[in-house]
């Protein structure tokens, strides 16, 4: 049985996979009105992630016998500027998420909650990761040291492949 802390916190987490999900899909939105269908689609991805690891946190606390209580979830922003920018602002809320998965599991071993970290591996293994990808890309997007817009003219998302290894279709910068 998860503790009354603990289980609040894992809701409070909840809350925060979601807003990341909002986040990502308003950026993935944001890039789709900019005519930028690889940096969309990739959001996009990132979007489905998150939400698919607020499910596993939901599953997680009723396999504890809790109750996930559902709150409510902030209206993200619109409007990410340039790519380089909005790569930057998802990196940053990565480095946000990633010190709240370190608090919950700080907070699991103070309950003496050991199955936590041992059962909700996916909640805490994240934190490891978290920011690889949005390191690279802003790595990716910034060419020559200067910022460029646009995307990969075969539609994939920025970062699986190195800019020598597809053609990169600039819209500016």
């Amino acid at each position: 049985m998860l503790s009354d802390k603990l289980q609040s916190a894992l809701n409070e987490q909840i809350k925060h996979e979601f807003y990341s999900a909002y986040l990502y899909l308003a950026m993935s939105a944001h890039f789709e009105s900019q005519s930028l269908p690889g940096f969309a689609k990739w959001m996009r991805k990132q979007a489905d992630e998150e939400m698919g690891h607020a499910m596993k946190i939901y599953d997680f606390i009723h396999d504890r016998g809790g109750t996930v209580t559902l709150q409510a979830i902030e209206q993200p922003p619109t409007d990410f500027g340039a790519p380089l920018e909005a790569f930057q602002q998802a990196l940053e809320h990565e480095k946000f998420i990633t010190g709240r998965i370190n608090e919950l599991y700080k907070l699991a071993l103070a309950e003496n909650d050991y199955p936590t970290p041992g059962d909700a591996t996916v909640v805490y293994r994240r934190a490891g990761g978290r920011g690889k990808n949005g390191q690279r890309n802003c790595g990716t997007i910034e060419i020559d040291g200067k910022p460029r817009t646009g995307h990969f003219d075969d539609g994939s998302p920025v970062g699986q492949a190195g800019i020598g290894q597809k053609r990169f279709c600039r819209h500016g910068g």
